[in-house]
């Protein structure tokens, strides 16, 4: 009776154990699975919310800020069709992989006999009345609010930008003015000697480039309502293109969008596309680990353009559905307009055919020349 006693509490002690071990691999799942799914649910609901962003405006502070001037000379993204008179709008950021704005204008041939690129050749473009004319294609400027006072509600333009990661931005912003020869009008002998860590406490480094830019507020303390105008204004004015994905948005993004307004860029879109991804591809320059002060420096300085960019994101793939679906309207529309072309020729044919057969004058004949013999 002792043997059995014995053997069945070792028995139910290895029978306790298995179920401890069970029941310990069960938590251990329960726990992995309700930590996917808080995951998840994360995730999904800042898809939600860049959703409703993408769908809506803000505030009633970004409403006023978008319908006035100079913002409100520029035609929503969404709105279609793209029509002769607007005028593209390249809203060029520093270092973002493209070159100069200067260079591009004029290896391009984009403005006329004006430099945008400065503040005083807008000015310039403003004075001459110059979005009128025919000639100039496209304006090419890193000044946003400035450049889009060019327009007017008659010729409107069409904003589209390039946007890198800030912190990728400002690391090639560094090693560009490093490797900037003394010749350079924009060589700088501090900079030039400066070691990152120097240069990202310094005024020389860019503090959040891209959301001053949008809203025109170069200096002093940003605020999240800032961010929201920033992000409102870039949502609903500008084309968003990723420098990371040059090789596919120059060579179909651009021509889908204005390709169906009746715009004639020549070679002119492959000027750009060629001069940005030979920026892109030669200019390189090595990363930082995210565990350095540098890199928390260069976060610290550009917060706002780092959550921008993110939104920025978002909205490449929320304006491709859109582009997408305008591309294949406007390929239905063509392919709508040959076939009733082709319908109306077809008919055309067919009634003159019948106008002529029935215009057919019957065949006589002249009984003055008949013989006697030949007359009835």
């Amino acid at each position: 009776m002792t043997k059995v006693s014995r053997t069945t509490r070792i028995k139910s002690g290895m029978i306790a154990t298995i179920l401890a071990f069970a029941l310990s691999i069960a938590v251990i799942v329960i726990l992995g699975n309700n930590l996917e799914k808080h995951d998840i649910n994360d995730h999904m609901e800042e898809q939600q919310q860049h959703r409703r962003l993408a769908n809506k405006r803000t505030t009633t502070y970004v409403d006023t800020d978008l319908n006035d001037e100079p913002i409100s000379n520029l035609r929503s993204v969404g709105d279609y069709p793209v029509v002769a008179t607007d005028k593209p709008f390249f809203w060029w950021a520093p270092l973002a992989g493209c070159p100069d704005a200067s260079d591009i204008i004029k290896k391009c041939g984009l403005s006329k006999d004006v430099d945008t690129s400065t503040r005083e050749g807008i000015q310039e473009f403003l004075d001459k009345k110059l979005a009128s004319d025919e000639t100039v294609d496209m304006i090419v400027s890193p000044y946003f609010k400035e450049a889009a006072g060019v327009f007017n509600s008659d010729y409107q333009g069409r904003a589209f930008t390039f946007i890198r990661d800030p912190i990728k931005r400002e690391l090639a912003h560094f090693h560009y003015l490093q490797k900037m020869e003394k010749t350079d009008k924009n060589y700088n002998i501090a900079v030039a000697g400066m070691a990152l860590e120097g240069y990202v406490n310094s005024d020389y480094a860019n503090n959040n480039w891209l959301t001053r830019h949008l809203i025109g507020k170069e200096k002093g303390v940003l605020s999240e309502e800032n961010l929201e105008m920033a992000k409102a204004i870039l949502r609903e004015k500008v084309l968003v293109l990723l420098v990371d994905d040059v090789h596919e948005h120059i060579s179909y993004r651009l021509r889908m969008y204005f390709g169906s307004s009746g715009i004639d860029m020549g070679g002119k879109w492959d000027c750009i596309g060629k001069m940005v991804h030979h920026r892109y591809e030669s200019f390189k320059f090595p990363m930082i680990k995210k565990n350095t002060h540098e890199y928390s420096m260069l976060t610290r300085n550009n917060n706002f353009d780092i959550k921008l960019y993110h939104y920025a994101r978002y909205l490449y793939q929320h304006q491709k559905v859109m582009i997408d679906r305008k591309g294949d309207e406007h390929e239905q529309e063509l392919y709508r307009d040959i076939q009733q072309r082709e319908e109306r020729a077809a008919a055309l044919e067919a009634t003159t055919s019948v106008v002529g057969a029935n215009n057919v004058e019957p065949e006589t004949v002249d009984e003055s020349n008949l013989s006697p013999d030949e007359e009835t």
